[in-house]
């Protein structure tokens, strides 16, 4: 740059922008007037400082004396699109007559105007003002409309008029040019779009099958890690027994690391849903600080908990919220060192409605240009302390996101050298007079609570799948069951048996009667409106049920556990005593019962048979659902462990024709399954499952499963093989 021009002087633009020879306004998006040209004050007979500041239609109405007036209509019109596409707009020929200073009479004038309307744009591409610019053509429409023959006139308005016509071509094309862009935009977008829903879509399946595949031999270390130390092999001593837990606790620790990433996808898909309830503050805190108190152990690290007394329970999801709080207290052990304090709190902030949880540590502390990339997932602070400290870098921004879904904020404070406060801000309704401790017959649903009123129990359900799966459940409980599968003659038969409960579909498959019609039959009729109706459909109108005088209502697919809540809830309602229970059905004669393990990973087949035979029970192999299905029908076993994912035929078609055969449709079925995706669990139980089972599988937690569709352990006897 020269020095000459360096020394020139800037412009003031305002003043420039005033004194230019076209008609020009400056509108904002709410159409105020926030400037306007020296020129335009003249065409309109109006004064700056009357205008600026004010409405457009305000400054610039219709003349009320001229029912066909459409100029404010027609120029809202084309600044209305001009906001919507963000390109200019060339309006036709104006009659928007202005009116005349209060001085000269204030009356209307008629005037014609030939408009543009451009909009301006910020960075990030939004409409920020519009610039509206006019020409006065009145006198060339006047003079067309009374066909002055004067011709140097006519040439004049001629010459402006094709002027005129060349600049509104010319924007036409500008136009047309703006408009085929942004059409290749559009495109290039929606294909940006489906390149991102199909690498979305590929991530789910990536991680489903990284799940099968990590949790498959995960299965078979675990599983073994847990019968050689239970002795099943053989006793071991302290040396063998201290590697054992050491080989259980790393793959512990892998499982929780695959869950982590799980949990990560299936927020970032949206598919993480939340069982919101009561959950007793102290009990939640004490089960999260048990499962670091043997790490703080080992560092001689002081863990301590303070719940305010004001706090007794939170709206929350028990799991999740257990989830956040051990990640946290995990973290302040690890970047604690040793003889250091971590501290749990709990307090209330009633006048924000919020309750929070923070956890304290006198650790390493964190740099306040770190605390941005603190919640991204993935991510360690330090790469030194990457090596010193193990982690995959998801814990907080599981306890971030999860935060979030339950509708609270996490809050940080923390200093390099002087300990972190993770603060976790929950909603919080406090409930004057609630007690301390959650009652356990509303918290945990209790068999004895649930079902001590009800020995009968009419099943109005269309479906064979469900009908097998509620008599199961409900056959679990004590309660005797009869299916009726029709509407029709639904009430009769509740009259004639008058049962303790009515589990009723609404779905049943004809349009003369349906569900809501036996519900209302129920409720209208004097003898059956006392007894309790639940509603279980895939119709999801839970108050409409309500009102019409169902006692309980779950959607459609239901689990054992959503059943015997809702049974728990009915009876705390009032029910009146009845007799006992009939007992619960016993193993059967056998006294060494036959499982049939539907399996095909030859690791799993040996952990899981060799545990079961030293368990006592009697074990058969299928290697695919064919293979399955066959021994089913022929060998008649007490119960079926069904892995989901196996060659030639899936577990879940084996389990539809299982329960679509008459002969074993009353087998008990444990599904089991590496892929442990949302929806899994329902989907099996829908289909018939009697329970679900992730992998890897707890050895101990099978084996109560197993009794609990048994009835109980097997009896001695001597010891048996494979099959």
């Amino acid at each position: 740059m020269s020095d000459a021009s360096a020394s020139l002087p800037t412009p003031d633009f305002r003043i420039l922008f005033e004194s230019a020879p076209g008609l020009y306004l400056v509108l904002t998006p709410d159409l105020t007037i926030v400037a306007v040209s020296d020129a335009y004050l003249r065409a309109t007979m109006t004064r700056r400082d009357e205008i600026l500041g004010k409405g457009l239609f305000e400054v610039f109405p219709d003349n009320p004396d001229d029912p066909t007036a459409s100029g404010v209509r027609n120029l809202r019109a084309s600044l209305d699109r001009v906001f919507a596409d963000r390109t200019p707009h060339a309006m036709a020929v104006q009659k928007y007559d202005i009116r005349r200073p209060d001085d000269e009479g204030g009356t209307f004038e008629e005037r014609f105007w030939s408009p543009m309307n451009w909009p301006v744009l910020d960075s990030r591409g939004e409409v920020a003002y519009v610039i509206h610019r006019v020409e006065d053509v009145t006198e060339f429409v006047r003079l067309k409309r009374a066909g002055s023959e004067n011709e140097q006139q006519t040439a004049e308005l001629r010459t402006k008029a094709a002027q005129a016509e060349g600049e509104v071509y010319l924007r036409a094309q500008e136009i047309a040019e703006i408009n085929k862009q942004l059409r290749k935009a559009s495109a290039e977008l929606r294909l940006a779009n489906l390149d991102l829903a199909k690498a979305s879509r590929l991530k789910d399946e990536f991680l489903a099958s990284m799940s099968h595949e990590l949790r498959t031999p995960l299965n078979a270390v675990l599983g073994l890690s847990e019968a050689l130390q239970e002795g099943v092999y053989g006793d071991l001593n302290e040396k063998q027994l201290k590697a054992l837990r050491c080989v259980e606790d790393s793959g512990r620790h892998l499982l929780a690391l695959i869950n982590d990433i799980l949990d990560l996808s299936r927020i970032g898909a949206g598919k993480l849903d939340l069982e919101i309830g009561p959950v007793d503050v102290r009990v939640v805190c004490a089960a999260s600080v048990r499962l670091v108190q043997q790490a703080a152990q080992k560092k001689q690290i002081n863990v301590s908990v303070v719940v305010d007394d004001a706090v007794k329970t939170v709206q929350a999801d028990e799991r999740r919220l257990k989830q956040i709080l051990l990640n946290l207290l995990s973290n302040a052990v690890k970047f604690t060192p040793d003889g250091g304090a971590v501290g749990l709190g709990v307090d209330a902030d009633p006048d924000a409605n919020r309750v929070r949880f923070t956890v304290s540590d006198t650790g390493i502390g964190i740099a306040n240009e770190d605390l941005s990339r603190l919640f991204r997932p993935f991510v360690q602070l330090d790469s030194r302390l990457a090596r010193q400290y193990s982690g995959t870098g998801l814990g907080l921004s599981l306890v971030f996101q999860m935060t979030e879904l339950h509708g609270g904020t996490v809050v940080v404070e923390s200093e390099p050298g002087n300990g972190s406060r993770f603060s976790v801000l929950l909603p919080w309704t406090n409930t004057p007079g609630e007690d301390h401790a959650i009652d356990a017959t509303l918290a945990i649903p209790s068999r004895m609570a649930s079902h001590a009123t009800m020995r009968t129990a009419l099943i109005i359900e269309d479906s064979p799948v469900v009908q097998v799966q509620l008599t199961r459940y409900l056959g679990d409980l004590g309660i005797e069951c009869t299916v009726h599968p029709t509407a029709e003659g639904a009430l009769l038969k509740a009259q004639e048996l008058f049962p303790d409960l009515v589990v009723l579909d609404l779905m049943l498959g004809t349009a003369e009667a349906t569900g809501w019609s036996v519900l209302s039959g129920l409720k209208a009729d004097a003898r059956t409106r006392d007894i309790p109706v639940l509603v279980a459909s895939v119709v999801d109108e839970r108050s409409k049920g309500l009102t019409l005088g169902a006692a309980e209502y779950l959607v459609k697919p239901i689990t054992r556990s959503q059943l015997e809540r809702a049974l728990t809830g009915i009876h705390l309602r009032g029910r009146g005593a009845r007799p006992a229970p009939v007992p619960q059905r016993s193993i059967g004669q056998r006294a060494r019962p036959l499982v049939l393990l539907a399996e095909d990973n030859e690791s799993n087949i040996r952990t899981v048979s060799e545990y079961l035979l030293a368990k006592g029970y009697r074990v058969s192999i299928g290697r695919d659902g064919h293979e399955a299905l066959e021994r089913a029908l022929n060998e008649r076993p007490d119960v079926i462990l069904m892995d989901i994912q196996m060659p030639r035929m899936d577990g879940l078609e084996a389990i539809r024709q299982i329960r679509a055969n008459a002969t074993i449709a009353a087998i008990p079925i444990i599904a089991l399954t590496a892929l442990a995706m949302p929806g899994d669990r329902d989907r099996c139980i829908e289909i018939g499952a009697n329970e679900y089972l992730s992998k890897p599988v707890n050895l101990k937690e099978l084996m109560r499963t197993i009794e609990a569709q048994l009835g109980g352990p097997p009896a001695e006897g001597p010891p048996v093989t494979c099959a």
